[in-house]
């Protein structure tokens, strides 16, 4: 059985939370393109953003990974600092 620690260090974790953020993000723009005018060339630069995440540029990418360890990092904090992990896990 891993630990907290390893799961939250797990980079299949970290890649799956950078798919929820872009998926977030997804939702922020779907309902800027809905309830706000762009000119067409901003519109068409919004709408790069909507595809899945494996269709993001490797910057895009990195992007949400980087916002994905931002949460990682928030939840390890929470379990240090409130000595949530259980005693066989060093808490």
């Amino acid at each position: 059985m891993k630990s907290p620690i390893d799961v939250l260090n797990d980079p299949l974790l970290l890649e799956d939370l950078a798919k929820v953020q872009h998926d977030y993000f997804k939702n922020i723009v779907k309902t800027l393109l809905e309830t706000e005018s762009f000119r067409d060339e901003h519109r068409e630069v919004l709408l790069t953003y909507m595809g899945d995440f494996n269709s993001l540029s490797a910057a895009e990418q990195e992007f949400h990974r980087n916002q994905a360890w931002k949460v990682i990092q928030t939840v390890a904090v929470a379990f240090l600092a409130n000595s949530m992990i259980p005693d066989q896990y060093g808490g």
